[in-house]
């Protein structure tokens, strides 16, 4: 035997059935046959040859399998045209992910800005936050602000990717993102940070910053209702912060706070919802005015920050 004969013949036929149009899930590869690999493949090619030589007009020999009467013509009509859809079906995914490509570029654009405006707006403000308590003069102020411009002012040209750990949203998330952005207080933060201030002694700049590590958090209730945090987690890890969180958490369940005045750790850890951090410290805010051993101030309904009322004297001790 010549094995190299054998191979080339087979080759020749598979040539040949393609030929003959058929259907490539009809045929085999040379192993199949050769190599005795896959004799049930063989065996389905011969059933499709058979077939197929039932609309070959020159053909006078008998049939195999069921009958059939669609011509070459036409089979190779209806393959080119599921070849022309399918390229078609191509072209059009391909439009719409180039399409996805560009607005995908636009979103991070502003995503980018957003973030940047967000950065220079909080930097700002700490700065007036540290000059109005007296942390900072005013000559170190408007040095700091300048430096603050030009810093950004660089960010902004420069290509530090800012975007790609971002969330970025499409569709109706974009509009309910502009929507939570639009009802967010600045107001509100800045109250609460002063209360915490006031009754922490810790100097809080920046209301994300500051708060993410938990650390605070536990010293506000702490300072409110003593130890009922009873352990606080120092190291700078997420693991440790978010436990901090947590155990805020907790502790606000324990006092009494509404459900509905509490927040998740990612609300926080994550910046998800920050204006349900906000209230759930107006709430241990207004609820300070009740715990026995806190001695005030408290914080209003409207974040305003009062004394608590002396005790009244027992007029019957004489």
């Amino acid at each position: 035997k010549n094995m190299l004969e054998e191979r080339n013949n087979i080759q020749l036929y598979l040539a040949g059935c393609k030929r003959l149009s058929i259907p490539s899930q009809d045929t085999f590869v040379l192993s199949d046959l050769h190599s005795a690999k896959s004799m049930g493949a063989v065996l389905q090619n011969i059933y499709a040859l058979g077939r197929q030589a039932q609309v070959i007009s020159s053909f006078k020999g008998p049939i195999l399998g069921v009958k059939y009467n669609v011509s070459i013509a036409e089979q190779q009509r209806r393959l080119k045209k599921k070849e022309q859809e399918r390229l078609q079906r191509m072209e059009r995914v391909r439009a719409i992910s180039d399409t996805q490509l560009v607005r995908r570029k636009e979103l991070e654009t502003l995503k980018r800005e957003e973030i940047i405006k967000e950065m220079e707006t909080n930097d700002i403000r700490k700065l007036h936050r540290q000059y109005s308590r007296g942390s900072i003069n005013a000559a170190t102020f408007h040095k700091l602000a300048y430096a603050s411009d030009e810093r950004f002012k660089e960010l902004r040209t420069s290509d530090v990717d800012l975007v790609s750990n971002s969330d970025i949203k499409f569709g109706v998330d974009i509009e309910l993102h502009e929507k939570r952005k639009k009802s967010y207080s600045l107001k509100r933060e800045e109250q609460a940070m002063d209360w915490i201030e006031t009754v922490t002694g810790e100097e809080v700049d920046d209301f994300y910053e500051g708060l993410k590590s938990g650390v605070v958090l536990c010293t506000l209730i702490n300072a409110v209702y003593p130890d009922i945090v009873k352990k606080i987690g120092t190291k700078d890890l997420p693991l440790v912060h978010r436990d901090n969180i947590q155990q805020y958490l907790n502790a606000c369940r324990r006092i009494g706070l509404n459900p509905s005045q509490s927040f998740n750790v990612s609300d926080l850890y994550e910046k998800k919802d920050l204006d349900a951090v906000i209230n759930n410290i107006f709430a241990l805010g207004r609820k300070a005015e009740f715990a026995p051993q806190f001695k005030g101030p408290a914080m209003n309904v409207n974040g305003t920050i009062s004394p608590l009322p002396e005790p009244e004297l027992d007029r019957q001790a004489c």
